[in-house]
C-alpha cells in the first residue's frame, strides 16, 4: 500500500511538473508575442519621428539631403530646420495645415503613444527600450512641438511678436537624438 501511495504521489508530481513546464513555455511564448507587439509600436513611433524630421529638413533645405541617419540628426540639419523652416507655412500634407499645426499634433501623438506603450508593455521590454520611450515622451523637442499652437495663441492674445522659425539651433539637438540612433537594435 505504501508503494502505491509513493507511486501515485510520484505520478501526480510528474503530471504537475508537466503542466508547470507547459504553462511556463506558454507564458514565455506569450511574453515574446507581447514584446514583439510592443517593439512594433516603438518602431512605428521612431520611423514616424524620423520621417517627420526628414520632412522638415526637406521643406527647410536649399538642397541639402542627408545621406544617412547621422546626417539627419547632425547639427547642420538642426541649423537648417531651426533657421529656415517657417512653421507658419503650409506643410505638405492632406488635409492642409501649417507646419505649426502638424508638428504640434504629431508631437502630442508621439508623446501619447510612448506613454501608452510604457503603461501597457514596460514589463515586457528591456530597460533600454523603456528608457528610450521615457526619454522620447518627456523630450524637450516633443514638448516644444506639442506646445507650438498654445504658444501661438498666447502670442496672439498678448500681442507678442515672435519669430515664425523654431530657432533651437543652440539647443542640444544632437545629444537629445543621439540616444535614438540605435533604436533599431532593440
Amino acid at each position: 500500500m505504501e508503494h502505491r501511495l509513493a507511486l501515485l504521489s510520484l505520478v501526480i508530481g510528474l503530471i504537475a511538473l508537466v503542466f508547470a513546464v507547459r504553462h511556463e513555455i506558454h507564458n514565455r511564448k506569450v511574453r515574446q508575442r507581447v514584446s514583439k507587439v510592443a517593439l512594433t509600436r516603438v518602431t512605428k513611433i521612431m520611423n514616424d519621428l524620423i520621417h517627420l524630421l526628414a520632412q522638415q529638413l526637406k521643406a527647410a533645405s536649399d538642397g541639402f539631403v542627408p545621406r544617412n541617419f547621422e546626417e539627419l540628426l547632425s547639427s547642420k540639419s538642426a541649423e537648417i530646420i531651426s533657421f529656415h523652416l517657417d512653421i507658419s507655412r503650409e506643410a505638405p500634407v492632406v488635409p492642409r495645415q501649417s507646419w505649426r499645426a502638424l508638428l504640434s499634433r504629431n508631437a502630442k501623438s508621439f508623446q501619447q503613444e510612448a506613454h501608452q506603450i510604457l503603461n501597457a508593455y514596460s514589463g515586457y521590454l528591456s530597460n533600454e527600450v523603456v528608457d528610450l520611450l521615457a526619454s522620447l515622451e518627456h523630450s524637450f523637442f516633443l514638448t516644444l512641438y506639442a506646445s507650438l499652437e498654445v504658444i501661438q495663441a498666447v502670442n496672439h492674445q498678448e500681442g507678442f511678436q515672435r519669430h515664425r522659425f523654431l530657432l533651437w539651433r543652440r539647443l542640444p539637438f544632437r545629444k537629445t537624438f543621439s540616444k535614438f540612433s540605435n533604436w533599431s537594435n532593440f
